[in-house]
């Protein structure tokens, strides 16, 4: 939960970050859903990079910890977790 809160203020504030280290090997981001392929699908049914996690979805006011049935909308902000290049590729996918 706690973890939650502090993804939940940085969303929230996303001019404190748009990008960060995570770890030795791995960042965290924030992405704004635009790319037309992926809007009005659920999570679990997009191909995202193995080493990448999506971790929270903002929906306006809304704050919601990803899961596979979740379903994404235009302009969610989506914070995600990768290793290597995973994380660009990811926002890549979101972002089009």
């Amino acid at each position: 939960m706690t973890t939650a809160v502090m993804l939940d203020n940085m969303i929230g504030r996303p001019h404190l970050f748009s990008m960060c280290e995570v770890g030795g090997e791995g960042d965290m981001m924030e992405v704004k859903v635009t790319n037309p392929r992926v809007i009005g699908k659920a999570i679990k049914d997009i191909q995202f990079p193995e080493k990448s996690l999506l971790v929270m979805v903002q929906r306006g006011s809304d704050s919601i910890i990803a899961h596979g049935s979740l379903v994404l909308e235009y302009e969610d902000i989506v914070t995600v977790i990768g290793e290597g290049d995973a994380t660009k590729k990811t926002a890549d996918i979101l972002y089009k």
